[in-house]
């Protein structure tokens, strides 16, 4: 697993920020078994729907497949949260889809064996 966490706009990177986000998304990381490359990126947003700050928190996974998912919340702790469980979400989601995959390929297999 490589893991890469970078602060954006008014985001100052925090051991404790830092350690944080490596631990929540490291647990999610471990449970799948590929080689997994992770950028995530912390910034605070103004957005014009909501009073006060917004915290996005968005990662790049790369690995056997690849996607983007961003959490955005009212809190940077609570933005990792969501980051966390939108992570794991694709991740299964990715491994469900291969493991139906063989599924149906072994189905077809075996019924042209059949013939």
């Amino acid at each position: 697993m490589n893991l890469k966490i970078k602060a954006n706009h008014g985001i100052e990177m925090t051991e404790a920020l830092k350690n944080y986000a490596s631990e929540k998304i490291g647990q999610v990381i471990s449970k799948f078994d590929q080689a997994i490359h992770v950028e995530i990126e912390l910034e605070k947003t103004n957005s014009h729907h909501h009073h006060g700050a917004m915290y996005k928190a968005a990662a790049r996974v790369a690995g056997n497949s690849h996607f983007k998912v961003e959490s955005v919340r009212d809190d940077l702790y609570s933005a990792i949260d969501g980051l966390k469980d939108k992570v794991e979400y694709e991740l299964a989601s990715v491994k469900d889809k291969k493991h139906t995959l063989i599924k149906r390929v072994a189905q077809k297999v075996k019924s042209f064996l059949k013939k």
